[in-house]
């Protein structure tokens, strides 16, 4: 009985983390509007590309921050399909986190040769 307690338990648990975590794509002007300069709560938006060999490095750094901090909303710019996004906020090089608050830029930093604690100390000094 414990045991079958225990597993739905988890179940639960997962399902819970499932509906708070959000890891989403914005492609295109209007999903950055949408998602992220109309949300009322705080967003970290990673600006990348597909063919950026420092985005892919980072991106399992970026899905553990999502993970670990399951209330906060990151979103992963493609600068190549909302190329008037990067342009709007000066997004000069490739990957570059922006925290957003209510929709407005609050801080930004360049990460191509930055380690998982130095991106983890920016997002927390900055949230």
């Amino acid at each position: 009985m414990l045991n079958h307690a225990s597993a739905i338990m988890r179940t639960q648990h997962s399902k819970q983390k499932e509906k708070t975590m959000a890891l989403i794509a914005i492609n295109s002007v209007q999903d950055f509007a949408d998602k992220v300069e109309n949300s009322k709560t705080t967003v970290i938006a990673g600006f990348t590309a597909d063919w950026c060999p420092h985005c892919k490095k980072l991106a399992p750094y970026i899905q553990q921050f999502a993970d670990m901090m399951p209330d906060l909303t990151i979103a992963r710019v493609d600068v190549d399909k909302a190329e008037a996004v990067s342009e709007k906020y000066s997004i000069m090089t490739i990957p570059t986190l922006c925290i957003f608050k209510e929709g407005k830029m609050v801080a930004s930093k360049m990460v191509a040769n930055s380690q998982p604690h130095e991106i983890e100390a920016f997002i927390k000094e900055n949230m």
